[in-house]
C-alpha cells in the first residue's frame, strides 16, 4: 500500500518565511516535491491521510499533490492580506482590529509565493490563537480571508484556480481539563456585549461558533468537527489526526470532487443542528439534527452536553444542564428543564464531552466508511451550536 501511495502522492513543505516588510515573489521550496516516504515524517499528519483517504475513495486513481504552508500557534491575520485585514479593520465595532492595523507576516512569505499555483483546493487547521479576543472578531476575519485569497489566487493564475474554490477546515479540538455541568447563572445586562446570548464571550466556543457561521456565509466550505478527539493531558495538539484528516476528505469529496465512494455517498461531512422545540407538554425539549443522510442518530441517554437557558433556583437565570432522555431518527429529546426556556447551547466549553479520551460526546451521525483505511473512525459528532426557543 505504501508503494501505491509513494507512485501517485507528491509532497510540498514550504519552510517557515516570515516577511515583514511586504509580500515577496518567491520562497525557498526547501527539497521540492517529494513521495510520501521520502518526508521523512516532516509533513502534517492531518494533511497526509486526508490526501490519502482522497486518493483512496476516488474511483479514477489520479495523482494527489499537497502543498503545506504551516506555522503553528499563528493568528489568521499572519495570513491575511492587508486588503482582507481591511475589511475587519477600524469599521466601529469593539471587536474590529484598530485603525491602521497591519500584519500579513505570513501573507507576504508563505501565501503570496505560492499564487501563481494552480490548485483545486485548501484545507486549514487553525484558530487557538484567536481565542483571547471577542469572536465576531474572528467572525469578519476568517471570512475575508478565505474570501481574498480565493480572489487573489483565481487572479494570479488567469482564472486557472476557481475563483470559489473549495475550502474546508478542522474545527477547533478540545483543549484543558473536562468540563463539569454545574448550571453556571446568565446576566443579560452583563453579556449582551457579547451577544444576547453570550455567544461570543472570548474562548473556544465562539471561535467554533465562527467556524460554523463561516459554513453559510460563504460557498463551497465544509467542516471537519473534532471537539471529539481530546487527549488525557489537555493538550490542543490532539494525536488523533486520521480521523480529522478522514472527516476533511469526506467534505472535500463532496465539495471539490462531487464524488461517491464504494457506490456510497462521500458527501458527509458534518451533522447539524436545524432545529429545538419544545414538546407539547413543555416538560422536554426536542432537537432536530440534518445535514448528513442516515438511518438514525445514535445518542447516548442519561449523557450531558446539553444546556438551556432558563429559571433556576437562586438565579433568575441559568444555562441548566439537561440530559438527554432519548433519541429517535433524526432528533434527540432532553429533559429536566429550566422554568421558562428560552434557548438551548450544545457542548459550549473549551473541553466539553466529559472524559479526556476520544469519540465520548453524547450525539454521532453513523455513517458508512470510506473505505478499507486504517485509524478510520465511522461516526460522525453532532457539532456544538447554540440557538434561541
Amino acid at each position: 500500500m505504501q508503494a501505491g501511495y509513494d507512485a501517485a502522492m507528491r509532497l510540498l513543505d514550504v519552510p517557515h518565511n516570515k516577511q515583514p516588510a511586504g509580500p515577496v515573489a518567491d520562497a525557498p521550496m526547501g527539497a521540492g516535491w517529494l513521495a510520501p516516504s521520502a518526508m521523512g515524517g516532516k509533513f502534517s499528519a492531518m494533511c497526509w491521510f486526508f490526501g490519502r483517504d482522497l486518493y483512496a475513495a476516488l474511483g479514477a486513481k489520479v495523482p494527489v499533490g499537497l502543498v503545506q504552508t504551516t506555522w503553528g500557534g499563528t493568528p489568521d491575520q499572519h495570513w491575511s492580506s492587508p486588503d482582507a485585514l481591511g475589511a475587519c479593520t477600524g469599521r466601529g465595532d469593539p471587536w474590529d482590529f484598530p485603525a491602521n492595523f497591519t500584519d500579513s507576516v505570513l501573507w507576504n512569505g508563505m501565501v503570496v509565493p505560492l499564487l501563481r499555483t494552480t490548485h483545486s483546493g485548501a484545507v486549514w487547521m487553525q484558530g487557538e490563537a484567536n481565542a483571547r479576543a471577542d469572536g465576531r472578531q474572528y467572525n469578519c476575519s476568517f471570512q475575508a480571508m478565505i474570501a481574498d485569497w480565493r480572489a487573489k489566487w483565481h487572479a494570479a493564475t488567469d482564472g486557472a484556480t476557481a475563483a470559489d474554490f473549495p475550502f474546508g477546515w478542522s474545527q477547533l479540538n478540545s483543549i484543558g481539563p473536562v468540563v463539569k455541568y454545574s448550571n453556571p447563572p446568565f446576566d443579560p445586562a452583563s453579556n449582551n456585549t457579547h451577544g444576547t446570548l453570550g455567544e461570543w464571550d472570548s474562548g473556544f466556543p465562539s471561535i467554533r461558533l465562527a467556524e460554523s457561521r463561516t459554513l453559510a456565509a460563504l460557498p463551497n466550505t465544509f467542516q471537519a468537527v473534532i471537539v471529539d478527539t481530546p487527549v488525557a493531558s489537555g493538550s490542543v495538539h490532539s494525536p488523533f489526526k486520521q480521523v480529522a484528516g478522514q472527516r476533511l476528505a469526506r467534505g472535500a469529496l463532496g465539495v471539490a470532487y462531487g464524488a461517491t465512494a464504494a457506490g456510497k455517498v462521500a458527501h458527509l461531512v458534518d451533522p447539524v443542528a436545524t432545529g429545538a422545540a419544545l414538546s407539547a407538554d413543555g416538560a422536554s425539549l426536542v432537537v432536530t439534527v440534518g445535514g448528513v443522510p442516515m438511518t438514525e442518530l445514535v445518542a447516548k441517554v442519561g449523557a450531558e452536553g446539553f444546556e438551556v437557558l432558563g429559571s433556576c433556583a437562586g438565579a433568575a437565570l441559568c444555562w441548566q444542564s439537561c440530559k438527554i432522555t432519548g433519541s429517535t431518527g433524526f432528533t434527540v429529546t432532553v429533559g429536566g428543564l429550566p422554568g421558562a426556556p428560552q434557548a438551548v447551547r450544545y457542548l459550549w466549553y473549551s473541553s466539553p464531552c466529559g472524559v479526556n479520551q476520544p469519540y465520548q460526546c453524547p450525539v454521532y451521525a453513523p455513517v458508512p466508511p470510506l473505505g478499507a483505511l486504517s485509524g478510520e473512525d465511522h461516526p460522525l459528532p453532532l457539532g456544538p451550536f447554540i440557538m434561541k426557543l
